[in-house]
């Protein structure tokens, strides 16, 4: 088990009493501060790779397993984007929400190259993984993927070098992606990220069973690179008690709500494949 220390949380339904004073390293400043959108892309030392596939691989088989034939094609993918000399770690997670929309997620991580500019290593990123998919899957696979940079954390320090790989067998991660309109303001967005996201709610009041470990709010910086459809910002949730008994039930019920909220296209996924 982790030493790292625990973020502060509240019961289900009840918001945390506020701290008598935030330091700069507590997770309630960390929400609420936010540098330049300039300095933080430059500081960046990995690039995260977020693709949202809408629904399970259409095969001719109707008694083939969605899961299985999803995991065995992007094993060819997953061998392809590890030969990248800059690649650390992806996983593969699967919706476990009764409604979401995206099947499955694909989550890769690349460090950066202190040689290159942001927006070549973006564009190699992105070729990489395009050609990476082109090797088990076809266009009738619908998608949604972007490169894209951790503006805010949770996290502390220490945690926040450990891997994305789950702590745990009952890890889940609580997903919201977003997509703004090209006449958004995204500076004001940037430095707002946790009002209008819903990450101070969702932080506040997530019910305490599911054991909030850390949560990152990401911006897609391939705007170039990517479709008209993709999101702009995707916030991750890492909830290591979810998958518990007596726990997942309430966790559904809880993502429930705030897709009552509209807190962004919302799902909680459970870890398939790592690569």
């Amino acid at each position: 088990m982790s030493n790292t220390k625990k973020i502060r949380q509240g019961e289900e339904g009840e918001r945390c009493s506020p701290a008598a004073e935030e330091t700069p390293e507590s997770p309630d400043a960390l929400l609420s501060t936010l540098d330049a959108p300039a300095d933080v892309a430059e500081k960046q030392e990995r690039l995260v790779l977020f693709d949202f596939f809408e629904d399970p691989l259409v095969t001719e088989e109707d008694d083939t397993n969605p899961d299985e034939n999803f995991q065995n094609n992007f094993k060819q993918t997953a061998t392809a984007m590890k030969q990248h000399k800059h690649f650390e770690e992806g996983m593969v997670l699967r919706n476990i929400t009764d409604d979401g929309f995206y099947a499955y997620l694909n989550i890769a991580c690349f460090k950066r190259d202190g040689q290159q500019s942001l927006k070549d290593a973006v564009k190699d990123v992105m070729t990489t993984y395009k050609e990476a998919y082109k090797i088990a899957f076809d266009k009738s696979q619908k998608h949604n993927t972007g490169s894209f940079i951790q503006l805010a954390s949770t996290a502390t320090p220490e945690m926040a070098k450990e891997p994305l790989r789950p702590l745990n067998q009952t890890t889940a991660y609580l997903v919201a992606g977003y997509k703004l309109l090209p006449e958004a303001d995204f500076e004001l967005m940037d430095s707002t990220w946790s009002l209008w996201s819903g990450a101070r709610i969702i932080y506040r009041q997530m019910p305490k069973s599911m054991e909030l470990r850390r949560m990152s709010f990401h911006k897609n910086i391939s705007i170039k690179e990517q479709e008209k459809h993709s999101f702009n910002y995707v916030l991750i949730c890492e909830c290591s008690e979810v998958l518990s008994e007596n726990v997942l039930t309430p966790a559904l019920r809880y993502v429930d709500s705030l897709k009552d909220r509209k807190c962004g296209d919302m799902g909680l996924y459970s870890m398939l494949q790592l690569y």
